[in-house]
């Protein structure tokens, strides 16, 4: 991508809403480009920045790299206990951060 236009790789990374698609729908069948009003969100975010997850909370996506084996054991973990990886992982953050894991 680096030898693209700056203009195209922003609209590539463009996705449109579900808004979006019910807008286009409306226009095809009936012609009508009126935008319906804002729908109230029980999770108020801005966007890019973080998201909503099911029971309202609140998150922010973070990328971190591990060995694959860690990665392979942490996914064992989550599939026999049921629990979802971003869980295992800010429980583990919580802990180091607050002094109780070790430090490197």
């Amino acid at each position: 991508m680096g030898n693209r236009p700056q203009a195209f790789n922003a609209a590539r990374k463009a996705r449109p809403t579900p808004a979006d698609a019910e807008r286009l729908a409306r226009l095809v069948e009936t012609g009508d480009t009126e935008t319906p009003a804002p729908q109230d969100t029980s999770v108020p975010v801005s966007a890019g920045t973080a998201v909503g997850r099911k029971g309202g909370a609140v998150v922010k996506r973070l990328t971190a790299y591990v060995s694959p084996e860690l990665a392979k054991r942490l996914r064992e973990h989550c599939h026999a206990t049921g629990c979802q990886i971003s869980d295992v992982i800010g429980a583990a953050l919580t802990t180091h951060l607050d002094g109780e894991g070790s430090a490197t």
